[in-house]
Protein backbone atom coordinates (compact mmCIF):
# COMPACT_ATOMS: atom_id res chain seq x y z
CA UNK A 1 0.00 0.00 0.00
CA UNK A 2 1.30 3.37 -0.81
CA UNK A 3 2.14 5.93 1.39
CA UNK A 4 0.75 9.29 1.49
CA UNK A 5 2.38 11.76 -0.64
CA UNK A 6 4.23 14.29 1.79
CA UNK A 7 5.12 18.07 0.74
CA UNK A 8 6.78 20.16 2.33
CA UNK A 9 8.31 24.02 1.91
CA UNK A 10 11.87 24.55 2.92
CA UNK A 11 12.92 27.61 4.17
CA UNK A 12 16.14 28.80 5.33
CA UNK A 13 18.05 27.14 8.32
CA UNK A 14 17.30 28.90 11.75
CA UNK A 15 20.22 30.01 13.45
CA UNK A 16 19.44 28.99 17.10
CA UNK A 17 21.41 28.42 20.02
CA UNK A 18 21.33 24.52 19.21
CA UNK A 19 22.18 24.99 15.79
CA UNK A 20 25.17 26.71 16.91
CA UNK A 21 26.35 24.50 19.49
CA UNK A 22 26.17 21.89 16.97
CA UNK A 23 28.50 23.60 14.25
CA UNK A 24 30.88 24.92 16.94
CA UNK A 25 31.60 21.44 18.13
CA UNK A 26 31.13 19.71 14.32
CA UNK A 27 34.08 22.33 12.63
CA UNK A 28 36.11 22.71 16.17
CA UNK A 29 36.78 18.83 16.37
CA UNK A 30 38.86 18.11 13.26
CA UNK A 31 40.56 21.61 13.18
CA UNK A 32 42.02 20.32 16.82
CA UNK A 33 43.14 17.49 15.42
CA UNK A 34 44.61 18.72 12.86
CA UNK A 35 46.46 21.48 14.57
CA UNK A 36 47.54 18.97 17.27
CA UNK A 37 48.90 15.99 15.15
CA UNK A 38 50.49 18.54 12.33
CA UNK A 39 52.49 20.13 15.56
CA UNK A 40 53.41 17.03 17.10
CA UNK A 41 54.86 15.70 13.54
CA UNK A 42 56.66 19.01 12.95
CA UNK A 43 58.38 18.71 16.70
CA UNK A 44 59.36 15.51 15.62
CA UNK A 45 57.73 13.86 18.75
CA UNK A 46 57.78 10.57 18.26
CA UNK A 47 61.02 10.53 15.93
CA UNK A 48 62.18 12.07 12.55
CA UNK A 49 59.63 12.28 9.67
CA UNK A 50 62.67 10.91 6.69
CA UNK A 51 62.26 13.59 4.10
CA UNK A 52 62.89 17.57 4.36
CA UNK A 53 59.82 18.03 2.09
CA UNK A 54 57.41 16.11 4.51
CA UNK A 55 58.57 18.97 7.43
CA UNK A 56 57.88 20.99 4.48
CA UNK A 57 54.79 20.15 4.23
CA UNK A 58 53.44 19.50 7.70
CA UNK A 59 54.55 23.57 8.32
CA UNK A 60 52.32 24.22 5.64
CA UNK A 61 49.51 21.89 7.40
CA UNK A 62 49.68 23.60 10.49
CA UNK A 63 49.90 27.31 9.01
CA UNK A 64 46.87 26.77 6.82
CA UNK A 65 45.40 25.48 9.81
CA UNK A 66 45.90 28.40 12.09
CA UNK A 67 44.73 30.80 9.23
CA UNK A 68 41.75 28.33 8.87
CA UNK A 69 40.84 28.80 13.02
CA UNK A 70 41.49 32.24 12.57
CA UNK A 71 38.55 32.56 9.85
CA UNK A 72 35.94 29.68 11.85
CA UNK A 73 36.65 31.93 14.88
CA UNK A 74 35.08 34.96 13.36
CA UNK A 75 32.25 32.60 11.53
CA UNK A 76 31.32 30.91 14.93
CA UNK A 77 31.05 34.42 16.50
CA UNK A 78 29.04 35.77 13.92
CA UNK A 79 26.77 32.73 14.14
CA UNK A 80 26.40 33.01 18.11
CA UNK A 81 25.22 36.72 17.55
CA UNK A 82 22.47 35.71 15.03
CA UNK A 83 21.69 32.60 17.19
CA UNK A 84 21.57 35.07 20.38
CA UNK A 85 23.96 32.35 21.82
CA UNK A 86 25.87 35.61 23.06
CA UNK A 87 25.22 36.43 27.10
CA UNK A 88 27.17 39.54 28.03
CA UNK A 89 28.54 40.17 31.19
CA UNK A 90 28.13 43.12 33.83
CA UNK A 91 32.02 43.70 34.06
CA UNK A 92 32.38 47.20 35.90
CA UNK A 93 36.12 47.98 33.73
CA UNK A 94 37.62 51.25 33.14
CA UNK A 95 38.50 52.26 29.25
CA UNK A 96 42.04 52.36 30.40
CA UNK A 97 41.99 48.48 31.40
CA UNK A 98 40.74 47.77 27.48
CA UNK A 99 43.31 49.96 25.88
CA UNK A 100 45.98 48.41 28.20
CA UNK A 101 44.66 44.86 27.18
CA UNK A 102 45.20 45.99 23.74
CA UNK A 103 48.62 47.52 24.13
CA UNK A 104 49.80 44.00 25.66
CA UNK A 105 48.30 42.18 22.81
CA UNK A 106 49.47 44.46 19.58
CA UNK A 107 52.96 46.23 20.24
CA UNK A 108 54.89 44.31 19.32
CA UNK A 109 53.47 43.31 16.38
CA UNK A 110 53.22 46.59 15.16
CA UNK A 111 56.79 47.23 15.99
CA UNK A 112 57.77 44.52 13.66
CA UNK A 113 56.04 45.42 10.86
CA UNK A 114 57.32 48.52 11.11
CA UNK A 115 54.12 50.63 12.16
CA UNK A 116 54.20 53.11 15.16
CA UNK A 117 51.31 52.40 17.45
CA UNK A 118 50.05 54.43 19.76
CA UNK A 119 47.78 54.17 22.64
CA UNK A 120 45.93 57.20 24.46
CA UNK A 121 45.13 56.14 28.14
CA UNK A 122 42.61 58.48 29.81
CA UNK A 123 43.01 57.54 33.19
CA UNK A 124 40.52 60.09 34.62
CA UNK A 125 37.50 58.54 32.52
CA UNK A 126 35.10 57.23 34.81
CA UNK A 127 33.95 53.58 35.12
CA UNK A 128 31.71 51.60 32.91
CA UNK A 129 29.09 48.67 32.53
CA UNK A 130 30.48 46.18 29.95
CA UNK A 131 31.78 42.42 28.81
CA UNK A 132 35.32 43.41 28.81
CA UNK A 133 35.78 40.13 26.77
CA UNK A 134 33.77 41.27 24.10
CA UNK A 135 34.69 44.74 23.76
CA UNK A 136 38.03 43.54 23.61
CA UNK A 137 36.89 41.39 21.13
CA UNK A 138 35.31 43.72 19.14
CA UNK A 139 38.59 46.58 18.74
CA UNK A 140 41.03 43.19 18.35
CA UNK A 141 38.97 42.99 15.19
CA UNK A 142 38.98 46.69 14.65
CA UNK A 143 42.48 47.27 15.64
CA UNK A 144 43.88 44.51 13.50
CA UNK A 145 42.20 45.84 10.39
CA UNK A 146 43.93 49.05 10.75
CA UNK A 147 47.80 47.46 11.52
CA UNK A 148 47.06 44.83 8.31
CA UNK A 149 46.12 47.51 5.98
CA UNK A 150 48.66 50.47 7.52
CA UNK A 151 52.44 50.56 5.60
CA UNK A 152 55.72 50.46 7.68
CA UNK A 153 56.55 53.92 9.06
CA UNK A 154 52.52 54.81 8.90
CA UNK A 155 51.08 55.25 12.24
CA UNK A 156 47.90 54.03 14.07
CA UNK A 157 46.40 55.33 17.35
CA UNK A 158 43.89 54.00 19.41
CA UNK A 159 42.16 56.37 22.44
CA UNK A 160 38.86 56.61 24.09
CA UNK A 161 36.93 59.57 26.07
CA UNK A 162 33.43 60.65 26.54
CA UNK A 163 31.77 62.34 23.68
CA UNK A 164 29.12 64.85 23.19
CA UNK A 165 26.64 62.79 24.30
CA UNK A 166 27.72 61.45 27.46
CA UNK A 167 28.90 58.22 26.40
CA UNK A 168 32.21 56.64 25.87
CA UNK A 169 33.92 56.22 22.57
CA UNK A 170 36.93 54.11 21.41
CA UNK A 171 38.57 55.72 18.71
CA UNK A 172 40.88 53.59 16.32
CA UNK A 173 42.59 55.53 13.93
CA UNK A 174 45.23 54.57 10.68
CA UNK A 175 47.03 56.22 7.60
CA UNK A 176 46.24 53.16 5.65
CA UNK A 177 44.76 53.56 2.24
CA UNK A 178 41.90 54.97 3.23
CA UNK A 179 38.68 53.76 1.14
CA UNK A 180 36.36 54.90 -1.64
CA UNK A 181 32.79 54.70 -1.67
CA UNK A 182 32.33 51.33 -3.43
CA UNK A 183 34.97 49.42 -1.49
CA UNK A 184 33.50 50.93 1.79
CA UNK A 185 30.39 49.01 0.82
CA UNK A 186 32.63 45.93 0.39
CA UNK A 187 34.01 46.14 3.86
CA UNK A 188 30.92 46.86 5.64
CA UNK A 189 29.35 43.31 3.89
CA UNK A 190 29.71 39.88 5.53
CA UNK A 191 32.55 38.44 4.25
CA UNK A 192 33.13 41.79 1.89
CA UNK A 193 37.73 41.83 1.17
CA UNK A 194 38.39 45.59 -0.70
CA UNK A 195 40.34 44.83 -3.47
CA UNK A 196 43.86 46.03 -1.83
CA UNK A 197 45.99 42.88 -0.42
CA UNK A 198 46.59 43.53 3.09
CA UNK A 199 50.35 44.94 4.14
CA UNK A 200 50.90 42.60 6.88
CA UNK A 201 49.49 39.96 8.22
CA UNK A 202 46.65 37.53 6.04
CA UNK A 203 43.96 38.32 4.96
CA UNK A 204 40.85 37.78 6.90
CA UNK A 205 37.12 36.09 6.65
CA UNK A 206 35.95 40.01 5.78
CA UNK A 207 33.78 39.21 8.93
CA UNK A 208 35.56 41.41 11.78
CA UNK A 209 33.82 45.14 10.99
CA UNK A 210 30.62 42.62 11.44
CA UNK A 211 31.14 40.88 14.56
CA UNK A 212 32.93 44.38 16.07
CA UNK A 213 29.48 46.09 15.03
CA UNK A 214 27.17 43.01 16.08
CA UNK A 215 29.08 43.32 20.01
CA UNK A 216 28.59 47.35 20.13
CA UNK A 217 25.05 46.55 19.12
CA UNK A 218 24.23 44.45 22.39
CA UNK A 219 26.00 46.88 24.70
CA UNK A 220 23.09 49.44 23.28
CA UNK A 221 26.36 51.04 21.16
CA UNK A 222 27.31 51.96 17.75
CA UNK A 223 29.92 51.55 15.48
CA UNK A 224 31.02 54.06 12.98
CA UNK A 225 33.43 54.36 9.91
CA UNK A 226 34.91 57.80 8.41
CA UNK A 227 37.20 57.45 5.54
CA UNK A 228 38.92 58.98 2.48
CA UNK A 229 40.90 57.68 0.04
CA UNK A 230 44.50 58.09 0.81
CA UNK A 231 43.43 59.67 4.08
CA UNK A 232 43.43 56.88 6.34
CA UNK A 233 40.34 55.52 7.93
CA UNK A 234 38.85 56.52 11.64
CA UNK A 235 36.48 53.91 13.52
CA UNK A 236 34.48 55.07 16.12
CA UNK A 237 32.95 52.46 18.61
CA UNK A 238 30.85 54.19 20.94
CA UNK A 239 28.64 53.07 24.62
CA UNK A 240 25.71 54.74 25.35
CA UNK A 241 25.65 57.10 28.44
CA UNK A 242 23.54 54.39 30.48
CA UNK A 243 26.88 52.23 30.65
CA UNK A 244 29.15 55.27 32.09
CA UNK A 245 28.70 54.68 36.26
CA UNK A 246 27.99 57.59 38.17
Amino acid sequence: MAGKELVREVGPPVIDGEFYAHARHDVRSPLTAILGFSESMSEAIFGPLGHEKYTEYVTAIHQSGQGLEHILTAIMAILSLNADAIILSDDTIKAEQVLQELESSWSDRASDWGVALTFKLDTDSRALTADKRRLVQALDCILENALNYTDAGGRVTVSSGENGGGGLVFVVEDTGPGMTGPDLDIALAPFGRVPDAPAHGRPGAGLGINLAAGIMALHQGALSITCALGQGTKVELTLPKARLNL
